[in-house]
């Protein structure tokens, strides 16, 4: 296993006709590494990267102003990614693709431009006690086949919705607390159908859970107040 501990990755540089580099800390193959306590900041693509069938555990980094993510999983990669600061990315906080399975606990992913947490691809896994707010779209991101776990994850005060599914996602949403978000506390699209049990909406511009296009799912224990659309919404 490699390790690093009060590192500073900074300034990777991204080659488009390489289409290589621009990440601080790269972890690749079937490498392991533990990463705890480093700086990640000002990088053109990835602050850190987990890829391939690597095992990245990170633990207590912040991975700042990175063009495309603070953190990302890709590949088939794993591993656990803990109380993290991810913030100020031009780009994601932690970015989840292909058919990467990482555990996300406790981290931090604030004021990014994009959203706090993103799922894409086949993506999978857990994030719980997450908190993700003050983004400029959403908390959490869910997308195409993608089907994480999403547990007691604060997602609040976003420029758009708290948690959102898109395409033919699905998974599991328990737990969360959806507050004062500029659109709904949890949003579901296009083909969209994850289960949602004991969520808190509240207090958010739009509806507390709005289901939108083909979305389907299961909804149950939720509590849904003070939003200032509709507590639960179904169209299209």
């Amino acid at each position: 296993m490699r390790s690093w501990s009060r590192v500073v990755f900074p300034g990777g540089v991204w080659d488009p006709e390489s289409k290589e580099g621009g990440c601080g800390l790269t972890i690749f193959g079937t490498s392991t590494a533990y990463v705890k306590l480093c700086e990640a900041i000002h990088n053109e693509a990835y602050g850190m990267v987990v890829a391939g069938q690597a095992e990245g555990t990170l633990e207590g980094n912040t991975c700042q102003h990175n063009g495309w993510a603070g953190i990302g999983y890709t590949g088939s990669a794993s591993g656990v990614a803990i109380t993290n600061s991810c913030c100020h990315n031009k780009g994601w906080g932690i970015l989840i693709m292909d058919n990467a399975h990482p555990s996300l606990e406790a981290n931090t992913c604030r004021d990014n431009d994009g959203c706090g947490i993103g799922y894409f691809g086949s993506a999978s896994g857990v994030a719980k006690h997450n908190t993700c707010c003050a983004n400029k779209t959403h908390a959490i991101y869910v997308n195409q086949q993608a089907h994480p776990t999403l547990e007691a994850n604060t997602c609040r005060e976003n420029k758009w919705c708290g948690i959102a599914f898109f395409g033919s996602s699905s998974g599991l949403a328990t737990k969360n607390i959806c507050s004062r978000n500029q659109q709904s506390g949890i949003y579901i699209a296009d083909q969209a159908m994850p289960s949602l049990d004991s969520n808190s909406c509240r207090e958010n511009s739009g509806s507390g859970i709005a289901y939108a296009g083909s979305a389907s799912g299961t909804a149950t224990k939720n509590t849904c107040f003070q939003n200032n659309g509709n507590g639960i919404f179904c169209g299209g």
